[in-house]
């Protein structure tokens, strides 16, 4: 078996019997543990394999570690040991790999039967390097049974590189709590053994930026479903075919009443996580030198059906969200009139630096198929003053990351 960027398989067979190695001579097969000679019942559980969850060698990787070895013989087990160390040699002396803890208190957590069946006692000895598990009742292992548990909360050895699990298990607790690296068996002779390579290693870092984007635009164009930005601006002409407030018994609006019928429209789209918001602000009302046309209802910022009295005379406007696209978009309830000859001015708002909030979104929008619409009305009465009469009109879009 080879080994992935987690998992880290060490599959091998022990030959049961004991056999002699000839002076210093070391027998090395591929990247597979070799085991000291062991207890000619002692047979090695395979396959084996411990699940790292990191494998990363940063001081703070705490890592969760499932281990998962079938039995080769049927017996009650109850207990095992699992000691890191940075030989693979059963028997040898153990030596902690750098920066590695299984904890004080280690957490271990039973995954599946048989080892669900009974709870067990969990400890850790050597520094940390060694769990011991102990079951005073048992569980029952048969031939190829698969023992699963993970190991909580495991600190990574700290330097890069291999290091190794020596795992036995044993039919009496006293293997685990006499347990020693150079005298395995000092409490009990273990049944099962097997080892397995893991690995820690650098790990790759991926990153991308997204920038905060924001798309708006203000544009007069006739309006047309579907219509995007960029459109055409031109200026909008409140009255009659001459752009003229002829009659003083009359609302004149922009969207039906003038030679060539304009809304504001405007086009907004952006990923703001908390969204946009679109303020209005004006020079003031219609103004024609020091005559002046004043807002609709006072200029109080609500909504009023258009008088169409002789001696009523203002402007206003109201505001309809745009809709399509994802998100929605909301006027502000000052503006958002609803009927055609209903109209909204706050004067004390639309004069401010900001000034005043006529739509926004909740969150990132793209830009909708029908653009959000803002349509004027004029007014004059019997008494209004001759002149060109005008006002400037700035739209602000503010999103919010």
């Amino acid at each position: 078996m080879g080994k992935s960027k987690y998992i880290t398989y060490g599959f091998f067979d022990f030959i049961k019997k004991a056999f002699y190695i000839a002076g210093a001579a070391m027998i090395t097969i591929s990247t597979l543990l070799l085991m000291a000679p062991q207890s000619a019942s002692a047979a090695a559980g395979t396959p084996r394999m411990i699940i790292m969850s990191t494998s990363s060698n940063a001081v703070a990787a705490t890592t969760t570690y499932q281990v998962q070895f079938k039995t080769m013989s049927t017996y009650t087990g109850q207990a095992i040991v699992i000691d890191f160390c940075t030989s693979p040699i059963l028997g040898s002396t153990c030596t902690i790999p750098t920066g590695f803890t299984v904890g004080g208190t280690p957490s271990v957590t039973t995954n599946t039967a048989p080892m669900t069946s009974q709870v067990w006692t969990s400890t850790s000895a050597n520094s940390g390097r060694t769990l011991k598990m102990t079951q005073a009742t048992g569980v029952s292992f048969t031939s190829a049974t698969t023992a699963d548990f993970t190991i909580n909360a495991v600190q990574n050895p700290t330097a890069l590189g291999t290091f190794y699990a020596r795992i036995y298990t044993y039919a009496a607790t006293a293997g685990a709590t006499s347990y020693t690296d150079t005298a395995p068996d000092t409490g009990a002779t273990h049944v099962d053994d097997g080892g397995v390579a893991l690995s820690t290693d650098n790990i790759v870092t991926v990153t991308a930026k997204i920038q905060e984007t924001l798309t708006f635009c203000v544009f007069t164009s006739v309006l047309t479903t579907g219509v995007s930005c960029p459109g055409t601006v031109s200026g909008i002409k409140l009255g009659d075919t001459n752009g003229v407030l002829a009659s003083p018994t009359t609302a004149y609006l922009s969207s039906t009443n003038a030679s060539t019928p304009l809304y504001a429209q405007l086009g907004l789209a952006s990923n703001a996580t908390a969204g946009v918001i679109v303020r209005a602000k004006s020079t003031g009302p219609l103004q024609s030198g020091a005559n002046s046309i004043l807002g609709t209802n006072g200029g109080t910022g609500s909504c009023l059906t258009d008088p169409v009295t002789t001696s009523s005379e203002y402007v206003g406007f109201r505001v309809t969200a745009g809709t399509g696209g994802t998100g929605t978009q909301t006027a502000d309830p000052a503006y958002a009139c609803g009927a055609s000859n209903s109209h909204s001015w706050d004067s004390t708002q639309l004069a401010l630096a900001i000034g005043d909030p006529i739509l926004s979104t909740a969150g990132p929008s793209t830009e909708p198929t029908t653009e959000a619409l803002v349509d004027f009305v004029g007014k004059s009465s019997t008494t209004t003053k001759p002149g060109t009469y005008a006002l400037t009109m700035t739209f602000i879009a503010t999103g919010s990351y």
